[in-house]
């Protein structure tokens, strides 16, 4: 089996983190949403899973696909909200300090292939589990849980192989970061890259790989750690590395803070082109800025500044937003863009040739989540629910009423809404009155 992109992307499913290989989080076949309707939205079921969300649903053919932070992965009927199976695919190992982060279970998203679902567990294995059962086919360590690593990272996949990062679960202790190659053709043996040499530890790969299938090109964004590419130490870096060897192309380091060293990328990588065709890659760094760096060779383009810099954006700065790209703009969201202002996020429409502000918007809530494109609209997930924007003007046209928090994508398609609310609580919403999508509001645990 060889997994193309026309398997991978479906126009009826959102089967990935970010939609797709490239990270757009644009979905270019909605059609329902609209600027005239968005406004009847409501929602038509809820789910409970009793436990912390802080990864976004899959959606394929029906179901949506979801690890909880108790360490369970739910199928639930995307129509009507009832659960038809869960599945326990570990959990992270307590930390050895009551300070540290404690012990959680999934936040990688799922990728579907096939009749499988992978899904990187709490306990830094990599799941494969059946579709239709939830039967588990295969797990595989790709780290020791009990050395403080966790799969931050969600799934992506390229040419019969998937990509995901290992970082440590927060950073108490630090864990030697590491980029996996798992070739579906032989899972139990997975290729591992370092990403900073043995003895060393940092580099965490705790966002997700993007890929450039046209050159075999996997783009990776690190965390914290020392700069020293002679011997392989890549901390705080864009690495462009060889899809099949995992060896480093290219690289670019977030310039440091001197007095900080907390400082390291915030997003994962969004590839985009600009007007005139050149290949280009962004990502959100704890700094608040937003740089775009040529595909070629990773040289800095334009850079924007999108928030105020701090090394706690949960807390309200810098940014962890990952770009979305409709083929005409990058939007994105951020912390606190004026440190005067009360508003404690922002979201933004900015060109891609230059990286020139089109339009921003302060919000109440900050932004944690990646923003999400389709037809004309911005969804945008902040610590103080979802609002909608025009992707044309920049208005506000739509606010779940401050809902809840969320770390997590929106899903949009066939004209429904999904959102998967940290405290548990799954929504799905439509427009009042349209083409049902399924049946009356429900909720099952």
């Amino acid at each position: 089996m060889v997994i193309g992109l026309a398997e991978v992307v479906n126009a009826g499913d959102w089967r990935m983190y970010l939609r797709d290989q490239t990270h757009s989080s644009f979905n270019e076949s909605e059609a329902q949403l609209n600027r005239e309707n968005i406004q009847s939205v409501q929602a038509f079921w809820v789910f409970h899973s009793y436990a912390s969300l802080a990864a976004a649903p899959t959606l394929n053919n029906g179901v949506l696909y979801f690890g909880d932070w108790n360490g369970y992965f739910h199928a639930v009927r995307a129509s009507d909200g009832v659960e038809l199976w869960n599945q326990f695919v570990g959990i992270s190992a307590p930390p050895a300090q009551p300070y540290c982060q404690q012990a959680i279970g999934v936040s990688s998203q799922a990728f579907v292939i096939g009749n499988s679902i992978y899904v990187g567990g709490g306990d830094a294995a990599l799941y494969a589990l059946d579709k239709t059962s939830g039967a588990v086919i295969f797990r595989i360590p790709l780290a020791d849980a009990n050395d403080g690593a966790y799969l931050w990272s969600s799934i992506v996949a390229s040419e019969n192989a998937l990509y995901l990062g290992v970082a440590s679960l927060g950073d108490c202790p630090l864990v030697r970061g590491k980029v996996v190659r798992v070739d579906l053709n032989d899972p139990q043996d997975p290729k591992t890259r370092y990403l900073v040499s043995e003895g060393r530890f940092g580099g965490g790969l705790w966002t997700t790989p993007a890929i450039d299938e046209g050159t075999n090109t996997l783009y990776l964004t690190t965390g914290n750690g020392d700069e020293d590419p002679e011997n392989g130490v890549f901390g705080g870096a864009l690495l462009a590395v060889d899809a099949s060897t995992l060896e480093p192309r290219a690289y670019f380091f977030l310039p440091r803070v001197e007095e900080e060293d907390d400082f390291d990328w915030g997003s994962s990588p969004t590839l985009f082109r600009t007007t005139n065709g050149q290949k280009m890659v962004g990502a959100t760094g704890k700094d608040g800025i937003l740089y775009a760096l040529s595909r070629d060779d990773l040289s800095l383009v334009w850079k924007q500044t999108v928030a105020i810099a701090c090394t706690c954006p949960q807390c309200g700065c810098g940014s962890l937003s990952t770009p979305a790209f409709d083929g005409v703009k990058l939007y994105l969201g951020s912390g606190i863009r004026d440190p005067n202002g009360s508003a404690l996020g922002a979201v933004y429409a900015i060109n891609p040739d230059a990286g020139d502000v089109v339009w921003e918007q302060d919000i109440p809530g900050t932004v944690i989540a990646p923003v999400t494109v389709a037809n004309g609209l911005v969804y945008v997930s902040t610590t103080n629910g979802l609002v909608v924007f025009d992707s044309q003007t920049g208005e506000a046209v739509w606010t779940d009423g401050g809902y809840g928090l969320l770390y997590s994508q929106t899903i949009v398609q066939d004209g429904a809404i999904y959102n998967t609310y940290f405290d548990g609580t799954v929504v799905a919403r439509q427009v009042v009155n349209a083409e049902p999508v399924g049946s009356s509001s429900s909720s099952r645990r």
